[in-house]
């Protein structure tokens, strides 16, 4: 009988601790994570009579969840950005994501991509104040678009009027829209529109169902007939 001294290789075994560098990265996610939910928290306990920079006539306990660091900064946010405020949690958890998240030796960090998707963050935020600003009441004592879309729109409004100006923000809120996502909005409405005729085509295609062109030439032809 013979016996083989060779031995077999041992798999390697993937790595269980961080590096220095994916430790840090690791570490200001989850700091992200923190500012992130307690700027939600602190603006979903939002009280008006909270002391504040804006509000000076205060007595009592303060009533925001978060305390007073908590009352100061929702008014801070209220004020420079109006309603879009309860968006900024959102973002701050993406652009951590986007910035500290694990990436492989392929997959380099594109900075061509990431200054669009900072610029359209820019312009959604920009538009989205001015649009708000024009189509949305105040709320407590804050404009719906807060400082940031009174100045965009003051800027905006007395060269295209109420109606141009929404007309403008809308389709820079789109081009912002794909810059940030890259998601294409001329090519999601193509699809859309190519599969609303489809099913519209394939209504119009069942029995007892009649195309909407013969029905207007039998609608046409009936009211010429009464003329005469």
């Amino acid at each position: 009988m013979e016996f083989s001294l060779r031995q077999e290789p041992k798999e390697s075994t993937p790595k269980k601790r961080l590096n220095g560098w994916q430790r840090i990265k690791e570490a200001l996610f989850i700091v992200g994570l923190m500012v992130a939910l307690f700027t939600y928290v602190a603006l979903l306990t939002y009280n008006s009579a909270d002391p504040s920079w804006s509000q000076t006539a205060w007595d009592g306990p303060v009533k925001n969840a978060a305390g007073a660091m908590g009352a100061w900064l929702a008014d801070t946010l209220f004020f420079m950005f109006g309603a879009l405020a309860y968006l900024l949690p959102l973002a701050l958890v993406l652009g951590t994501w986007v910035f500290l998240r694990h990436r492989d030796a392929s997959e380099p960090l594109n900075y061509t991509i990431l200054g669009t998707r900072i610029l359209g963050l820019v312009v959604l935020f920009l538009t989205s104040c001015s649009l708000a600003d024009l189509n949305f009441d105040d709320f407590w004592y804050f404009s719906s678009g807060g400082v940031v879309g009174d100045v965009v729109t003051g800027m905006v409004l007395p060269l295209f009027n109420v109606l141009g100006t929404t007309l403008v923000m809308m389709f820079l809120w789109a081009a912002g829209f794909t810059l940030f996502t890259g998601i294409s909005c001329l090519l999601s409405l193509t699809r859309w529109e190519s599969g609303y005729w489809k099913a519209l085509t394939g209504f119009w295609r069942k029995p007892g169902v009649k195309n909407p062109k013969f029905i207007l030439l039998s609608t046409v032809v009936e009211t010429m007939k009464t003329l005469r």
